[in-house]
């Protein structure tokens, strides 16, 4: 299930599609280019310099997140938001968490 909600669902990827063009991360590998979460995640650091791979691990971390809210908002609550609202979600976080520490 983790493998689904985190890289394998449509919602998820194209909330995920929609958040790197906003942040212009550039081209990152598919979800199927592996079968585990892990070794997406692994293939993805890859095309990030030394410096830019912890940008990445953060994005990502906050991505899930917002995924597992999402995913929460619907068990829970029977209410949902876009692959947009996901994604602008995430990146709002993202430039919180920037700010809190540049």
């Amino acid at each position: 299930m983790l493998t689904h909600l985190c890289k394998d669902c449509s919602f998820t990827r194209a909330s995920w599609d929609r958040l790197i063009s906003w942040l212009h991360v550039g081209s990152l590998p598919p979800t199927t280019v592996t079968t585990t979460l892990k070794g997406w995640w692994k293939k993805c650091r890859a095309g990030f310099d030394k410096h830019n791979k912890s940008f990445f691990d953060d994005i990502i971390i906050y991505f899930w997140w917002n995924i597992w809210k999402e995913r929460n908002r619907r068990t829970f609550n029977q209410v949902s938001k876009s692959e947009e609202e996901v994604a602008l979600l995430t990146k709002e976080d993202f430039q919180q968490f920037s700010l809190a520490f540049s």
